[in-house]
């Protein structure tokens, strides 16, 4: 009876190693999108991505602040990229009235393996609210996996109109039709 218990607890004490986090939190994210223009592309950068993975749910959430987004394109002189920016947040984006942008959905946590290194294609399947206007969408994300820590990426493209964000014919006709988002961050310790 006694070696019964001993080997219960020493299975029980084993298994709280091998428990690791169910919910991997969002740090050192950022967001980007680049807009192709006549006089070449047009980038903006966003540090206020925060997000959640519950690996045992199946399920994520993202968030960023709107507002955070600058222009800083390199081949553009600052004050042009500080124009940039306040033309994108008051007429295009309405920044104010919509300050944030999400993304809420569920992916297969059977297709990653979280306790081993690796790189994996995921799938998800959620909504997209951006100025105010929620979709469906599907996003790929890879999840990288080395020594214990991960990192997701993704790279999807957005078409204005789905979201209606008004533009000028004048602006519509040169870009900013299809904006290309890149999203990375780094994931808590698994």
């Amino acid at each position: 009876m006694k070696k019964i218990k001993l080997l219960a607890l020493l299975i029980l004490i084993g298994s709280l190693g091998v428990v690791r986090a169910q919910v991997l939190n969002f740090k050192n994210a950022a967001v980007s999108f680049r807009l192709e223009a006549p006089a070449g592309s047009l980038l903006a950068n966003n540090k206020s991505l925060t997000g959640s993975i519950d690996i045992a749910k199946g399920t994520f959430q993202v968030r960023v602040d709107v507002q955070a987004f600058r222009f800083n394109s390199e081949s553009l002189p600052d004050r042009i990229n500080d124009y940039t920016s306040q033309r994108f947040h008051l007429y295009y984006m309405q920044s104010e009235k919509y300050p944030h942008a999400s993304y809420n959905g569920t992916f297969s946590s059977k297709e990653v393996n979280w306790n081993k290194d690796g790189v994996y294609k995921v799938k998800t399947a959620g909504s997209l609210t951006i100025h105010g206007v929620t979709r469906q969408a599907d996003i790929p994300i890879t999840v990288y996996i080395k020594n214990g820590k991960s990192r997701v990426e993704s790279n999807f493209m957005v078409e204005t109109k789905d979201y209606a964000i008004r533009l000028p014919s004048s602006v519509k006709a040169l870009f900013f039709q299809n904006v290309d988002v890149v999203v990375k961050s780094d994931l808590d310790k698994l």
